[in-house]
């Protein structure tokens, strides 16, 4: 989330990180300021907001999950819940959620 940093911030971390790239761009109107945009830096794909000066900047973020049919998202579910009984993420145990629900 950015006050209205982000164009700035995607041309900074897609030129600095190999295997980056823009896919998706919302603009106010046709050449408007960039609202959100979805990109990839170093093969990970992020998305980023404008939220104007009512997101101040902190240390908090989001994740999401893309799924590509129900079954996928049953298993995240079993990963968020096992996530949020940790206080440090425990990778092994992510994975075995994973793996079995």
């Amino acid at each position: 989330m950015f006050n209205d940093q982000l164009d700035a911030a995607i041309a900074f971390y897609t030129a600095t990180f190999p295997d980056s790239e823009v896919r998706n761009v919302a603009r106010t109107g046709t050449d408007g300021p960039i609202v959100s945009a979805e990109f990839v830096v170093g093969g990970q794909v992020f998305m980023g907001c404008n939220g104007g000066p009512y997101f101040a900047f902190s240390e908090g973020f989001s994740l999401y999950v893309d799924c590509e049919d129900q079954a996928g998202v049953e298993k995240v579910k079993a990963v968020m819940d096992a996530m949020m009984t940790m206080v440090k993420l425990d990778v092994a145990a992510l994975e075995r959620a994973y793996d079995e629900a």
